[in-house]
């Protein structure tokens, strides 16, 4: 499997990522150019910077950031449908 293929379902399950992780699970060295191709085939990743306590050096967490629902809630509080199943139900 990829490294691309990877990186993409970890971050689908839920789990966070960093640079040092993806080396020691799959020798993957260069995250951030993942992360990027990622993000431009439309994958919403969040990157968060965080710093190490014993050392004081800065390091990104990557993390998927999942749609709550397909459905929104209008002003009413009525469940409205996405733009997609609405155009399933009323296109022909």
């Amino acid at each position: 499997m990829s490294q691309k293929k990877l990186v993409k379902k970890h971050l689908q399950s839920g789990q966070p990522i960093t640079s040092w992780e993806a080396i020691e699970k799959w020798n993957c060295t260069r995250l951030a150019s993942v992360i990027n191709v990622l993000k431009n085939e439309g994958m919403n990743i969040k990157s968060e910077m965080k710093t190490n306590p014993s050392n004081g050096k800065r390091f990104a967490v990557y993390t998927s950031q999942r749609v709550e629902d397909k459905n929104q809630t209008n002003l009413f509080g009525n469940i409205t449908p996405t733009n997609t199943e609405w155009r399933k139900r009323w296109e022909p």
